[in-house]
This record gives structure tokens, C-alpha cells and sequence, in this order.
């Protein structure tokens, strides 16, 4: 992730293991208190609930669950938070073979 919020890179969808994304936060405040949230979206033809593992952070590993807000410390170096993306997709309504379909996430993550 950019410092202007903006995430690229590819997904992997080799096994059943699927990770939608793997973002890496960087320039963090020292034992600074952040919140992070991830949420998914809906459509007409998908819904995308997304879990995520952040892991970096004082006090070790935390799970991200759909629209659920969680604050974390970041350690005294400033280490950098990298979050892995999961999640369920859920469809909606039947697909047709011509149709392009996509479901999104937001990651936020705010100093506090």
C-alpha cells in the first residue's frame, strides 16, 4: 500500500487456499496506536465477506472480519504491518457465461 492508499499487486488463486491480497503497510508511527478495518462489498450477482491476517503488531497476529474495526500498537521500531486477505464469496444470483463479474474490499488503516 502507497502512503496515498492505493494497493496493487496480484492475487493468487492457485488452490483452495486463496489469497485475494497481501498488503504491506509501511512508514508506521513508533508505538502508535492504529485502527484497521477491512470490508467487503455486495453486488447484484456476488457478495464478498473478507477476513484478514495482520500480523507485525505489538501483541502479535490479529484477525480482521468484515466491517469490524480493531486498533493495534505498532511496535517500538516501526515495524511494518503486512495484512493477508482472505474471505467467503458468496453468489448472489446466477451467472452467465458472457458476464464479467467482480467484488471489492476496502482496507483502511488510521493513526489515532
Amino acid at each position: 500500500m502507497s502512503e496515498f492508499g492505493v494497493i496493487s499487486g496480484a492475487c493468487d488463486t492457485t488452490d483452495i487456499d486463496i489469497t485475494l491480497g497481501e498488503v504491506l503497510v509501511t512508514n508506521l508511527p513508533r508505538n502508535g496506536n492504529v485502527e484497521v478495518m477491512i470490508t467487503g462489498s455486495t453486488n447484484t450477482a456476488l457478495q464478498y465477506a473478507p477476513i484478514a491476517e495482520l500480523t507485525g503488531a505489538k501483541g502479535g497476529t490479529v484477525l480482521l472480519y468484515d466491517n469490524q474495526p480493531v486498533n493495534v500498537t505498532v511496535k517500538g521500531n516501526g515495524a511494518d504491518f503486512t495484512i493477508t486477505v482472505f474471505g467467503t464469496l458468496t453468489l448472489q444470483d446466477d451467472l452467465s457465461l458472457s458476464g464479467a463479474y467482480t467484488a471489492d474490499y476496502t482496507l483502511e488503516v488510521n493513526q489515532l
